[in-house]
């Protein structure tokens, strides 16, 4: 704790009680006048579920991976909101994806927007609910990272909404990923009567209130939240005034500006003495709670963060821009904590129609608190110059100095893109990079020249090129070749090189340089038939390289009533001889146009293997619809290793689908 004047226990819990109070006596008084109000002319909203992951993004309603050619299709269900949306990756190939509503296929910042770092897609109109969004991405990055979350069950009652606020009752269901039931001890959890609303207390000033009350009871204020934030806007200023808290327990969803374990004081200002000027100023503290012990029924500071901030933007002649801002951070706790200082400076301006250049200088110093070692200072400065010479080539130079403790670094780097047409439908698109970096800790090269180009006549596509890094003592060129291509009718063929052991150096190559190659076939003689194969020596996925050879198969085919699907995979391991093979066999009947019976197969090391496994399925679905089905399955399993007797494990369930 921080120093601070000597105050009772009793006249803290005297002077916290009494603040509770006035607080939750006020809100009442306000709800009891709203809902009075509007009992004759708004009829309640009715029950609504939504499933939801911990940061209040509604999940896919299903998903699908094709980890062949690395591709997501994930479902969403319109939820008559504009999202966030969870999607099941994140950082996915940006640009990959092809998102259709009910056979319309949407288009990327006019219908909707895609943060890839964070997963989630917001819609430009609300989804309705019930409608469906096919949402079809690339994963094939080496910083794709699966969104592996719990589902949560909200179910909410609303006793009166509009565009200025809402009470009502809401409750978290945490679905059960563990054998542990959801409970009131669960902070993931809640059942909670939250009440928000807004006030023009003047016609330039605004309020907004908001008490949300855990009803677990106990430990109520430490799962529990209130907000106030005040606005006032007057002529060339404008200003604001806020007060959030949140307990460490604190779950509740969908709630702005509520974080758990946080009690937050701010104040801002904006002022624009000029058209062309304006002037932002900021001062905000954050504390993060603790609980002292678990029998604690309150949380206490454990660290304060205090921001003073001053920041200037103008608008130059001939479309420049200068922008100036520092900012002064203080992070106080037990241990001392540190005092940072970051100043930034940053002059645009256009050098020609379609070309631009930036001055930037950003310095950064960090002071302990307690004692006067341990300080350290980072400055980066630099220049940018991009822009285009025509519509088809663009071009971004740029030159970095950063000074930092372990040393410095010069970084210039220069990269251009070209498309050169070659008739009015088609072109060739060049990617060039030329980077090198200079430091104390010694000098690297980067280099890379990429060719994109259509084969005329064969219906294919043709990425080549070759990458380059070079360093002191590990100099290695990669060479990259990838081709799609559909020659006939029903046939497809990718392929994948890249070639790893094109060193430089001389000496034994490193052991994890070598070359990938894959080829992937699917062909469709007929309507009702397709077969696929591929074969992968060493593959890379997700950026990690696995010294393999894998092989597989697959076959799908109806006929009338029946259908077959069989796959096939071996997989030979290139550092010891092993081998290891999986298969799975499905046939189906069409019982009538709705209901269908499936058996099938799925099996390990099928040829053999020191440990093999057996599972043999049956099925019945009813499929309501194109969208919705529900199914009854069970299972027999068996898991076997050489010198012990198989045990048969045994598992049925039933379910709600969604059919893609």
């Amino acid at each position: 704790m921080f120093p601070q004047p000597y105050i009772s226990p009793v006249v803290q819990s005297l002077r916290r009680t009494v603040a509770i109070a006035l607080i939750v006596g006020a809100c009442l008084a306000i709800v009891g006048q709203k809902a009075f109000a509007q009992t004759t002319s708004m009829a309640p909203s009715p029950l609504s579920v939504r499933i939801m992951d911990a940061s209040g993004a509604i999940l896919p309603a299903g998903s699908q991976f094709d980890s062949k050619n690395d591709l997501q299709t994930d479902l969403i269900l319109g939820q008559n909101t504009v999202g966030p949306y969870r999607l099941s990756w994140r950082n996915a190939v940006q640009g990959s994806e092809m998102v259709v509503v009910d056979g319309r296929l949407l288009q990327a910042g006019r219908d909707y927007t895609i943060d890839w770092s964070s997963g989630v897609i917001r819609f430009s109109v609300p989804l309705p609910s019930g409608e469906l969004a096919r949402v079809t991405y690339s994963v094939n990055t080496p910083t794709a990272v699966r969104v592996l979350s719990a589902s949560y069950v909200p179910l909410q009652w609303n006793f009166w909404q509009n565009d200025n606020g809402f009470l009502r009752i809401s409750s978290l269901l945490r679905a059960a990923d563990s054998p542990a039931s959801p409970s009131a001890s669960d902070p993931r959890t809640y059942s909670a009567l939250q009440f928000q609303d807004r006030f023009h207390l003047l016609p330039t000033s605004d309020l907004t209130t908001g008490l949300f009350l855990d009803m677990h009871g106990q430990d109520w204020l430490r799962r529990s939240g209130f907000l106030l934030d005040s606005t006032a806007t007057m002529r060339g200023a404008s200003f604001g005034l806020s007060y959030h808290r949140a307990g460490t327990l604190f779950a509740q969803q969908g709630i702005a500006g509520l974080n758990p374990g946080q009690e937050i004081m701010g104040l801002t200002g904006t002022l624009t003495p000029l058209q062309s000027l304006a002037i932002q100023l900021t001062a905000r503290q954050t504390d993060q709670l603790a609980a002292a012990s678990a029998n604690i029924l309150t949380d206490n500071v454990s660290t304060s963060d205090r921001l003073l901030s001053a920041a200037i933007s103008a608008k130059l002649p001939q479309n420049g821009q200068l922008a100036a801002s520092s900012a002064l951070e203080t992070v106080a706790n037990a241990q001392g904590g540190t005092s940072t200082l970051h100043n930034s400076v940053s002059l645009s301006h256009p050098l020609a129609p379609n070309t631009n250049a930036t001055l930037h200088f950003d310095a950064l110093s960090a002071t302990p608190l307690k004692g006067s070692s341990g300080a350290t200072t980072t400055q980066s400065a630099g220049i940018d110059v991009a822009g285009s010479l025509n519509p088809g080539i663009h071009f971004d130079t740029a030159f970095t100095n950063q000074l930092t403790p372990a040393g410095f670094a010069d970084d210039q780097k220069v990269s251009l893109s070209a498309g050169i047409p070659i008739d009015k439908n088609q072109a060739v698109k060049v990617d060039t990079l030329y980077e090198d970096v200079l430091g104390n800790t010694g000098a690297q090269r980067n280099r890379s020249l990429l060719l994109h180009a259509p084969l005329q006549g064969l219906r294919a596509q043709l990425s080549s090129g070759v990458e380059y890094t070079g360093t002191p003592t590990n100099r290695a060129l990669v060479g990259l070749f990838d081709l799609s291509a559909q020659p006939t009718k029903g046939l497809q063929l990718t392929g994948t090189v890249r070639l790893r052991d094109m060193r430089l150096t001389s000496g034994a190559p490193a052991p994890d340089n070598v070359n990938t190659y894959g080829v992937q076939l699917s062909y469709a003689p007929l309507a009702q038939l397709q077969l696929t194969g591929a074969l992968y020596y060493n593959p890379e996925q997700n950026g990690q390289l696995q010294q393999v050879q894998r092989e597989d198969f697959g076959l799908q085919t109806r006929v009338g009533l029946l259908m077959l699907q069989a796959q096939l995979g071996l997989l030979h391991n290139l550092l010891n001889p092993s081998r290891s093979d999986t298969a799975n066999f499905s046939l189906g009947f069409n019982l009538t146009p709705w209901d269908s019976l499936t058996t099938g197969l799925q099996a390990q090391n099928l040829f053999g293997g020191p440990n093999w496994a057996r599972t043999y399925l049956l099925s019945f679905t009813h499929h309501f619809n194109s969208v919705f089905d529900f199914s009854l399955s069970g299972s027999i399993s068996y898991n076997g290793a050489l010198g012990a007797q198989a045990q048969p494990q045994y598992a049925a369930q039933a379910q709600l689908g969604i059919h893609f």
